[in-house]
C-alpha cells in the first residue's frame, strides 16, 4: 500500500474510532441525566441530540421564523439542522 493511502486509511480509522468513542461518551452521560456540549463534536446522532436538549425542534422553528433566508448560520446549524430534519421525516414516515 503506497504511503499516502496508508496515511488516508490512518487518519479514517482515528476519526471513525473518535466518533465511536465520543458517541458512547454521550451515552454514558445520557444514561447518568447529563447532556454534551453541543458544538464541541459532531459525532452525535439525532436521538443523543433530542436526549439531551429535548427543545431544540423548537429552536430550529424560531431559527426558520426570525431567519427564513438563512442568512445567519454556522457550521454547527448546517450539520444538526439537516441532521435533526432527516431524523423528524423518517420518525413521521
Amino acid at each position: 500500500m503506497p504511503r499516502e493511502r496508508l496515511v488516508d486509511f490512518m487518519h479514517a480509522a482515528a476519526a471513525g474510532f473518535r466518533r465511536h468513542a465520543v458517541g458512547r461518551l454521550i451515552d454514558m452521560a445520557i444514561a447518568r441525566g447529563g447532556s454534551f456540549y453541543l458544538t464541541y463534536s459532531r459525532a452525535a446522532t439525532a436521538e443523543q441530540v433530542r436526549a439531551c436538549y429535548p427543545d431544540i425542534a423548537q429552536f430550529f422553528e424560531a431559527k426558520r421564523r426570525y431567519d427564513p433566508q438563512q442568512r445567519f448560520q454556522s457550521s454547527w446549524h448546517r450539520h444538526y439542522q439537516p441532521l435533526l430534519a432527516a431524523a423528524s421525516a423518517a420518525l413521521a414516515a
